[in-house]
């Protein structure tokens, strides 16, 4: 039955149980109706031959008892389930009985064969002087007993059949009642497919459905926080997107297309006879502006795509960052380490991790009020890094990296503008493969960990 409706199955499976019950019965039924029509013959029999012992023994003496003897046995009671023949006298019809056991007209053949008994007879002799002048036989007619039998199975068929067409009725209507539960559930699963995750499921009074519910709803809670978190993500890239490249177009304006200009008007000044600036000093000059070309280039690239990461390594470019903060924020103690053999990882990878820790380290100097950051990075198998209890999904032999930035400042209740960074950390981790989490320590501060695969470990240089 399979592909088949869940609600058909639990109509049409108990229905068959009973249907084959009921023929089971019918089927015992007609196999004791032999046994109960052969009781019923002997016991008639039994009668039957009193009766007769009786005629036979009040018969006047005659050479030819037989009309005398057949009109006793007529005017016998009427006995069921045998039939009495005097013979002679009685042969011929006698005869036509034996050759037509059929059974009655309204029982079915089939029902007949199965119940009739075996043929059954017995002769009473009627004995003068030594002499026997006729026989009483009895003959077993199990007819009549076959009609009730056959009576009673239809009855009872009918009335099972009546039994069996309420119980569909009942198990169909009990069905329906318990399904409206999963139709629920499934028109909930529909909304949230189209994006409705504001669809709450009532509550259920089927034990087993009602914590299907709690899930579905679960659920629909959870995507409706992941979107808005997307919600918020995209409107915050699309926000920093912008703002980065306002500040980029600031920095072209104000600082690339003046020194351009200086340039220009030096070489101007050079090339013009009398202009008043010589060779050599023209020429140091456009040097310094050239400089500091240089140094707006550096400084554009490397906020586009850190240069350090690729030329140096990941754990050297991290330690950049830290030095950076450590010369913006002198009074704050900043602290790096790392461990393991540092792997070459791919650029997503590093980058990332990269963009975690820069990320982290905005928050601390700009956000938190810290008096101390530490950066902690971990290179190796996973079975082999201590990293307490974060989950990771991969293999125990697994090649990955582990960062972590602590700061003692007022933690990420207290300081809202860490939302958006800290979604976009989990995002980034999460869209490689990896996992993140921020925690607030019992004693106050931040931490943010992340973990990434990196592949096979390979011998780095870091």
């Amino acid at each position: 039955m399979a592909g088949r409706s869940l609600r058909l199955r639990l109509m049409v499976i108990p229905a068959v149980i009973v249907a084959l019950a009921i023929v089971g019965v019918m089927a015992g039924l007609t196999r004791q109706a032999r046994e109960r029509v052969a009781a019923e013959r002997n016991s008639a029999a039994d009668l039957a031959g009193q009766l007769i012992g009786a005629a036979i023994a009040t018969l006047p003496a005659t050479a030819d008892p037989g009309p005398a003897l057949a009109e006793r046995i007529g005017g016998l009671p009427e006995l069921r389930h045998v039939r009495l023949f005097v013979l002679p006298r009685q042969e011929a019809a006698l005869d036509r009985f034996r050759a037509e056991p059929t059974g009655p007209a309204a029982v079915p053949g089939w029902f007949a064969a199965l119940s009739r008994p075996a043929a059954w007879e017995k002769w009473w002799p009627v004995v003068e002087d030594g002499r026997t002048l006729a026989h009483v036989a009895v003959i077993g007619d199990p007819d009549d007993e076959l009609a009730e039998l056959w009576d009673e199975m239809v009855a009872l068929a009918g009335v099972m059949a009546g039994l069996l067409v309420l119980f569909v009725a009942l198990v169909a209507w009990s069905v329906g009642r318990a399904s409206r539960p999963v139709a629920m559930i499934s028109a909930g699963l529909a909304r949230l497919e189209q994006g409705d995750y504001d669809a709450v499921l009532p509550p259920c009074a089927i034990a087993e459905i009602d914590p299907v519910r709690h899930a579905v709803n679960r659920l629909a809670t959870t995507l409706r926080r992941m979107s808005d978190d997307n919600r918020r993500l995209i409107k915050t890239l699309i926000t920093l997107q912008e703002a980065e490249r306002k500040l980029l177009a600031h920095e072209l304006h104000d600082e690339l297309g003046p020194t351009l200009f200086a340039v220009r008007a030096q070489a101007a000044m050079i090339a013009r006879p009398g202009g008043g600036v010589s060779p050599e000093a023209g020429a140091r000059t456009i040097l310094g502006l050239a400089d500091e070309v240089q140094a707006l280039n550096r400084r554009i690239l490397d906020r586009l795509r850190p240069l350090s990461l690729h030329e140096f390594g990941l754990t050297a470019a991290i330690g950049q960052l830290v030095e950076d903060w450590r010369g913006r924020l002198p009074d704050t103690r900043w602290e790096v380490g790392s461990r393991g053999s540092e792997p070459s990882p791919d650029d997503e990878a590093a980058l990332a991790l990269y963009r975690v820790v820069q990320e982290c380290l905005t928050n601390a100097g700009r956000h938190s009020g810290a008096t101390a950051v530490t950066v902690e990075l971990a290179f190796g198998d996973w079975d082999d890094l201590d990293v307490g209890d974060l989950e990771w999904n991969g293999g125990p032999e697994d090649a990955v990296a582990y960062v972590a930035v602590r700061d003692d400042g007022i933690g990420i209740g207290a300081a809202p503008c860490h939302g958006f960074g800290l979604l976009g950390i989990r995002e980034r981790v999460r869209c490689l493969g990896g996992t993140a989490r921020v925690m607030t320590p019992s004693g106050g501060g931040t931490v943010v960990e992340a973990l990434l695969p990196l592949g096979r470990l390979e011998d780095g240089t870091g």
